[in-house]
């Protein structure tokens, strides 16, 4: 079969999951450019049937005339691990999902919920000048922001703590963010994500008590590199992430550098990449923290 790797990925993750019988599975990478004239991801998956078959790894070479694969990934104690010989080396750290583990906030409107500081007064992404009570507004890191090791140059309006808390208790607590959001409803109420059919009017995903943890330890899910950022508070208050960032939330600084050290430490990062495809679109996910 021609396909590309998400595809095979999913492919063989069914047929190992539910107790086909593949006695081999092979995946070779193809110069689409070459073949086919087409800037694609490209792949040959071959895999052999036999009634007695009971493998659950695939080989990957690098072409279709390499004679030894690169790598080998499979179905391991019921996880799809990248890298079979890399995670049998670290096994000993599988444990029920890293504590903490988390995403940051969804919000699916960055008009309105992120703004910037000019001269001295908060602007949105329309360009209009804003003035809300400060109890509500966060500083922001985005990927972009995590990968340049960057602090915080914008902020994000959080009408919630946790999920459960309705929004419109602003009418009340901070009447100026709350005639903010209304005004700008006609924005709000466009956004097409099913998260939020639901749930109360302006409401966000993606929060909790852990959003507003004072240290962080942060990664992008959108760079393919594995790197955790140290996050610690901006101008006394905590930062929150966006949904394309994970993290661990941490209550002191010391309990910050001490998790940043394990989670940097080389037995981690071989455990870490075990789990990580690489030429996904984004290969750090929410299930990666599941694993570790």
């Amino acid at each position: 079969m021609l396909c590309k790797t998400t595809v095979a990925r999913k492919v063989l993750l069914y047929a190992w999951q539910n107790g086909l019988r593949i006695e081999s599975a092979s995946l070779y990478t193809l110069d689409a450019q070459e073949y086919f004239r087409a800037s694609v991801d490209a792949y040959l998956l071959f895999i052999r049937s036999n009634p007695t078959g009971k493998s659950k790894e695939c080989q990957v070479f690098g072409s279709l005339h390499a004679q030894q694969p690169h790598s080998v990934f499979g179905l391991q104690d019921g996880m799809l691990v990248a890298d079979v010989k890399s995670y049998l080396k670290r096994e000993d750290l599988t444990g029920t999902g890293f504590r903490g583990w988390q995403s940051g906030i969804k919000h699916d409107c960055s008009k309105v919920f992120e703004l910037c500081i000019e001269r001295g007064n908060l602007v949105n992404g329309l360009g209009e000048f804003v003035e809300i009570e400060p109890e509500v507004l966060f500083p922001l890191l985005k990927s972009s922001d995590l990968a340049a090791h960057r602090k915080p140059h914008r902020w994000m309006l959080v009408p919630q703590r946790a999920m459960s808390d309705d929004p419109s208790r602003l009418r009340l607590e901070a009447p100026k963010a709350w005639n903010y959001l209304t005004a700008h409803a006609h924005f709000l109420d466009k956004r097409k994500s099913s998260i939020y059919r639901n749930c109360p009017r302006f409401s966000v995903s993606g929060v909790g008590p852990y959003s507003f943890a004072p240290w962080k330890i942060a990664i992008s899910g959108l760079y393919k590199k594995l790197e955790f950022v140290q996050v610690p508070p901006f101008l006394g208050s905590p930062v929150v992430l966006d949904d394309t960032c994970y993290f661990f939330p941490c209550q002191s600084e010391e309990e910050c550098n001490l998790l940043y050290e394990l989670v940097t430490s080389e037995p981690a990062r071989e455990f870490w990449s075990a789990f990580i495809f690489w030429d996904a679109k984004r290969p750090i996910t929410a299930q990666l923290g599941f694993g570790a």
